[in-house]
Formats: structure tokens, sequence, C-alpha cells
């Protein structure tokens, strides 16, 4: 077992930018508001539940986002950690 962790920054690049996409053009909301002559309470129930299952959608969106914002900056910091870490082996020699 190897104690090297090996990134290719072009391939987890790729994978976030698709990952990035997918979140973006994610359907968040479902048909529009159900209605008709008559008022029904399991049309009102209907949509309530509508409505939550968006704003749930739109909740996952945001964290998805957040995730892939996050694991970006994480993949940054270790590269520049791996940069710190060669010079300052560049620098012993």
């Amino acid at each position: 077992m190897s104690t090297e962790i090996k990134v290719i920054e072009a391939d987890v690049e790729n994978v976030l930018n698709d990952l990035k996409n997918s979140i973006q053009s994610m359907e968040t909301s479902f048909s529009t508001t159900i209605q008709g002559k008559c008022k029904l309470e399991m049309v009102d129930k209907c949509n309530q539940l509508n409505d939550a299952f968006t704003n749930v959608l739109e909740m996952y969106q945001t964290l998805l986002l957040n995730s892939e914002e996050k694991t970006r900056k994480s993949v940054d910091v270790l590269k520049e950690t791996e940069e710190n870490i060669a010079t300052e082996i560049q620098s012993l020699k």
C-alpha cells in the first residue's frame, strides 16, 4: 500500500465541472400549481407537497454546490501544500 496521495488536478477539475453543470441544470420545480374549477382539499395538499419538495430540492442543490466548491478549495490547498513541501525538500538538498 502506497502512502503517497496522488491527485491528478485536471481529472478532478473535469469531474467537478461536470458535477457543477449537472447540479445547476437539475430541475428543482414541479409542474405549476394544480388548479381547476373545483377547489378540493386534495388539490391544496398536493400543492403544499409540491412546494415542500421543491424547497427540499433547492436546498439539496445548494448543499451540492457548496460541497463542490469546498472540494475545489481542498484540492487547491493540497496542491499548495505539495508545492511547499517540494520547495522545502529542494532547499534541503
